[in-house]
């Protein structure tokens, strides 16, 4: 064992059961808790076969190993050696030229795709917060600044955005409260279709515009009203 040229650590054999010994690693310090040497196995050595043998634990032998696959620090042949043989035996892998190139369309397909919706789901939110600012504009215009004799609240109509849907929420002035909110519609953010609230969470069934369609759009931008009875089907 006199490959082991670290002058921090020795060696020290210990008889074991069934004819074999115990290769301890010992430092020469020591844990301030624990005065015992500071020591963990390297392997076994001995047995009928008289040859090395890698640890399971500290008090249990593993099997046979060639000292050539051993470190100074431990008996355990080291993983990449067998993954390293196992890649030597595999055959060098054939590349198609014909695969290569439907992979290399394909993925531009994929990125082409890709981009298109990334600019509808842009262009709906750039859609909806229209809505929401024509949807204030009509308030303000049906009112024309004043509710019952006095200066008409400030309507204001945001979005919150979910996994799924843009949901248009109308804020009510409380006073010195935090506003009242209800969900005046969802609109789709990928396919731009408008749908009628059923709850403060879910829209109702039945698409009622598509923000996406340029006729509908331009309609909704200029007739819709605030108090959301343009959402109810005729």
């Amino acid at each position: 064992m006199k490959f082991l040229q670290d002058d921090k650590t020795i060696l020290l054999f210990g008889t074991g059961r069934q004819n074999y010994s115990a290769i301890w690693l010992c430092h020469h310090r020591q844990y301030v808790y624990n005065p015992d040497p500071v020591r963990t196995i390297w392997g076994y050595y001995g047995g009928k076969a008289r040859c090395y043998y890698a640890p399971v634990s500290s008090t249990k032998r593993g099997s046979k190993v060639d000292l050539r696959d051993t470190t100074p620090y431990t008996a355990m042949p080291l993983l990449k050696l067998s993954l390293d043989s196992a890649q030597e035996d595999q055959p060098a892998p054939i590349i198609d030229s014909s695969t290569q190139e439907t992979m290399t369309t394909t993925f531009a397909d994929y990125v082409a795709t890709q981009d298109a919706r990334n600019t509808i789901e842009l262009n709906v939110r750039k859609y909806t917060l229209m809505l929401c600012d024509a949807l204030e504009q009509n308030f303000k215009d049906r009112n024309h600044g004043t509710v019952g004799g006095y200066d008409a609240p400030e309507y204001k109509f945001v979005i919150e955005s979910g996994r799924k849907y843009h949901k248009i929420i109308m804020e009510v002035p409380n006073n010195n409260r935090p506003p009242s909110r209800s969900v005046h519609a969802f609109v789709d953010k990928k396919t731009g279709e408008v749908y009628k609230s059923a709850s403060f969470k879910a829209p109702a069934k039945g698409v009622r515009f598509n923000l996406l369609i340029i006729e509908q759009r331009e309609w909704l931008l200029q007739h819709a009203d605030w108090a959301g009875g343009y959402l109810y089907k005729r």
